[in-house]
């Protein structure tokens, strides 16, 4: 069986996309796949044809989807694309670990022409359901990997971390709080690498947008990281998805700006607050989860309000975290089964 996986996430140095990433290369080894492609994020099959020529002799191509389907996205859009493409082979194509919010019509034509389209969360489903499109809710794929029983690799193991978020917005005001309240910030992202990052950031915003959001989005992550400011968090950088895995599980309390940082604090049952990201990602998931918006999710305005001191789990949330960690194993594994029969 040949096997082409579209916007593989893991080049971005990111813990929750290697984790994702993960949870492809277990499942494509457990079901036996010798021959697969994958295609790295913001490579786009539509201007190569040697990744076309490569789905055209797959049997299957999956396609990533992550936080890119949202808003009309370009990048969505071009991945969207596929499955009319890949039908026109008769190879079988599959939308996994999606996001979809707040997409035009012109969407339609493609979806329709997928073998299966798997969403992380309701939301998103209910999305798909308004213009005629079957989907089935799968929890993101950071929840097929259970690190709740790893053993912290720092000696404090009552910390409260506060993270970053892909919003600009978001991200000044998270380190401004973490600096103020003499708090660390942890990174998602592998240490050593902000150069990288930068890098792929800006070469993101150019592929995603038009003109005019290049030039404003670019602006705002180089002022970002070239302005000093006078009071700065300490930071702390893992090197790995499993290592930064073990500080979330004997965190006290962690502060999520990004969404996979949620889904880590909920395989490990480690309290949290979560702050909105740019898709309803976080509200879905918290719902499906059977966890009450109104005490983990907080606004920004009201950081300042918060008492960190607060947030513990009740029965019923830690009730609910078990099966939903469950569950979402079981959906996995049964995802890949049903493509890969």
């Amino acid at each position: 069986m040949r096997v082409v996986v579209l916007n593989d996430t893991r080049a971005e140095c990111h813990h929750g996309c290697s984790r994702v990433m993960n949870a492809f290369d277990t499942h494509l080894k457990r079901k036996g796949v010798k021959k697969i492609s994958y295609v790295p994020l913001g490579e786009s099959w539509e201007d190569s044809e040697i990744i076309k020529r490569n789905i055209i002799f797959a049997d299957i191509a999956i396609i990533n989807g992550e936080g890119t389907i949202h808003h009309n996205s370009r990048n969505g859009f071009v991945l969207v694309k596929l499955a009319k493409f890949a039908r026109a082979y008769d190879v079988k194509c599959f939308l996994v670990n999606a996001t979809y919010e707040s997409n035009d019509e012109s969407y339609r034509s493609f979806l329709e022409c997928f073998d299966g389209i798997f969403v992380r969360e309701s939301l998103s489903k209910k999305e798909l359901k308004k213009i005629g499109i079957d989907s089935m809710v799968v929890p993101d794929l950071t929840f097929d990997l259970d690190f709740s029983g790893a053993k912290a690799s720092t000696k404090d193991k009552s910390s409260i971390y506060v993270t970053d978020s892909v919003l600009s917005n978001v991200r000044t005001r998270l380190s401004d709080y973490a600096a103020d309240n003499e708090l660390d910030l942890l990174s998602i992202f592998k240490k050593n690498n902000s150069q990288v990052r930068l890098s792929k950031r800006i070469t993101r915003i150019v592929s995603n947008n038009n003109t005019t959001d290049i030039m404003g989005k670019t602006y705002q992550i180089l002022k970002e990281q070239f302005t000093v400011k006078n009071k700065q968090p300490e930071t702390i950088y893992s090197s790995s998805h499993i290592e930064y895995a073990e500080f979330i599980a004997k965190a006290q309390l962690v502060l999520c700006g990004r969404f996979h940082a949620m889904c880590y604090c909920m395989i490990s049952q480690t309290p949290f607050l979560a702050i909105s990201s740019n898709s309803h990602k976080v509200e879905g998931t918290l719902t499906d989860a059977g966890i009450d918006l109104d005490g983990r999710l907080i606004e920004l305005t009201d950081l300042g309000k918060i008492n960190l001191q607060d947030y513990k789990f009740n029965s019923e949330e830690l009730d609910n975290l078990s099966d939903y960690k469950m569950q979402a194993s079981k959906k996995i594994r049964s995802m890949f089964d049903d493509m890969l029969f």
